[in-house]
């Protein structure tokens, strides 16, 4: 019976090798400085307000008015790439606004990402205090299971002890590496936000 292995194996190098490519920080940065980046080393995101865009999210109203959510998810898509230390112009395009309107979605943008930021550190005292108490947790049931372990009458319990234990340390090692990692860049992109440059042109 015939196999594919030189065709399979053809196939997965041409795919790590696509990989490896797109791993480059050198191929990102030319990727940046071509799509983004204007004379004075700015990072320019274009907005298009394309005729029939709602600006402002429908449900919001008053003091609690809101722009279009859509709005905000393109910029993001568009900001998360660029590194923190290079600052963002966000250029509002194709429609023409009055200086009043410029100003509220201005200050409906600062407002969105400060709210952002403000529920990021809530999450961040959060995971602390879920780190330390998964710590205590974890050390207090391997001091328990070593206690247990003692009288040598307890190895079920002191299994299913372990077993907790080791739990809680995994869980621990996960949120105080892995997910404050990611909390971190989150936190970094959306702080990057509250600086920014404004233009508008019609």
């Amino acid at each position: 019976m015939q196999t594919n292995e030189p065709r399979e194996r053809k196939q997965l190098e041409k795919i790590y090798k696509i990989i490896d490519k797109y791993a480059d920080k050198d191929f990102l940065r030319e990727y940046i400085k071509k799509e983004y980046i204007n004379e004075d080393g700015t990072a320019v995101i274009h907005i298009r307000l394309y005729e029939g865009l709602n600006l402002y999210e429908g449900m919001s109203y008053g003091d609690q008015l809101e722009l279009n959510p859509d709005i905000y998810k393109f910029i993001d898509s568009k900001a998360k790439i660029i590194p923190a230390h290079i600052p963002i112009k966000l250029v509002f395009n194709g429609r023409k606004l009055e200086k009043e309107e410029q100003e509220k979605i201005k200050y409906l943008i600062d407002e969105h990402y400060a709210i952002e930021l403000f529920n990021q550190q809530k999450d961040i005292r959060i995971t602390r205090k879920k780190v330390r108490r998964l710590f205590a947790i974890g050390v207090g049931i391997f001091i328990l299971c070593f206690y247990l372990s003692g009288f040598g009458k307890y190895n079920f319990l002191t299994d299913i002890l372990r077993i907790v234990g080791t739990f809680s340390l995994w869980e621990l090692t996960n949120m105080a590496l892995l997910r404050k990692k990611d909390i971190d860049m989150q936190t970094l992109h959306i702080a990057k936000m509250l600086i920014h440059e404004f233009e508008f042109k019609e």
